[in-house]
């Protein structure tokens, strides 16, 4: 504590600094890692890296981005749940590590509800249908009449069983109140092919990859399944304005710290992650033309989203007895 008799003898100018500095709280005091549980040169390597050179910029520190992939991004979220609660490891993930995969997994090598802090959300995505062209439907309720009639015969696709996708399909055929067949592919590009080839006639996810073919007419959108609108097509009404009441809301994009993480910390880390996005090249390149929503929140309503997710994909998945283990 500075007293006042020391503070005589501070210098004018370090004396000015002093109430910046002190309200500056928590600073790091060596590299930051923001372990990503996801490939390098993916959309969330690349989102990563784009804030990392931020906060480096703000904490005067090197801040690393670590891709460590696999189990279903539980490898990484594993390393993240034991490293040191000190604010220099972070974690960058989607629902998948954190309210997913403990419904779909029955051992996993770490808590995801007590190995956590959460720090913020970042960006949500917009679920969307997309349809091959020769559906005939052109909204929702059309949609859901034809696939009414045609059953088992039609498909759609996802990024695997258990992935938002699936689910989201699952949930949707579950509303329609018929069988229709599931067909995972490996990778985003597999399935967008199969999608334009009418191999599976729709499936559930984010505008990004389909932009393009939407415009050129190889796709076409028939609802984001949500309240909203679609940043990115405002022009195609809602689910919710369709009259037709399915969709979660989409997945989302976050930080989380390893659980006993001081909070001064995750505060700090909160409001410089947060400034971060606020940067309009970020926004336009990895939000906005990936088919995300910028959806930021300090760490109070992230948990307050992560408590409501967990309760929905614990209902949803033990409804479509889904398990990976």
């Amino acid at each position: 504590m500075i007293t006042r008799r020391q503070l005589l003898h501070v210098p004018l100018a370090t004396a000015i600094a002093l109430p910046a500095l002190a309200q500056q709280g928590w600073r790091p005091a060596k590299t930051i890692t923001i372990l990503v549980p996801y490939p390098a040169g993916g959309l969330m390597d690349a989102i990563g890296r784009r804030i990392a050179t931020s906060l480096s910029a703000s904490f005067k520190v090197p801040v690393i981005v670590d891709n460590k992939p696999g189990a279903n991004t539980m490898i990484g979220a594993a390393a993240v749940a034991k490293a040191a609660a000190d604010g220099h490891t972070l974690l960058l993930t989607t629902d998948a590590s954190i309210t997913i995969n403990p419904y779909l997994y029955r051992k996993m090598s770490y808590d995801a509800e007590r190995d956590f802090a959460p720090v913020t959300m970042l960006c949500n995505t917009v679920e969307c249908l997309i349809a091959h062209p020769k559906v005939p439907a052109a909204t929702l309720p059309e949609f859901i009449a034809w696939a009414r009639r045609e059953g088992n015969k039609v498909n759609y696709g996802s990024f695997g069983i258990g992935s938002n996708a699936h689910l989201a399909g699952a949930e949707l055929q579950q509303y329609l109140g018929t069988e229709l067949n599931h067909v995972p592919y490996k990778g985003q590009a597999d399935l967008y092919q199969a999608l334009l080839v009418n191999d599976i006639q729709f499936v559930i996810g984010t505008t990004g990859v389909a932009t393009q073919y939407i415009h050129e007419g190889r796709l076409k959108l028939i609802a984001p399944l949500r309240p909203k609108r679609a940043p990115q097509f405002p022009e195609v009404p809602s689910a919710a304005e369709q009259g037709v009441p399915i969709g979660h809301g989409g997945a989302w994009f976050g930080f989380l710290a390893p659980a006993r993480t001081p909070p001064a910390a995750i505060d700090v880390l909160a409001r410089e992650i947060g400034v971060a996005a606020q940067d309009r090249d970020f926004q336009t390149h990895q939000v906005l033309n990936q088919g995300l929503e910028l959806s930021q929140s300090g760490p109070q309503a992230m948990a307050l989203r992560l408590q409501k997710d967990r309760q929905y994909y614990s209902a949803l998945i033990e409804r479509l007895r889904v398990k990976l283990d």
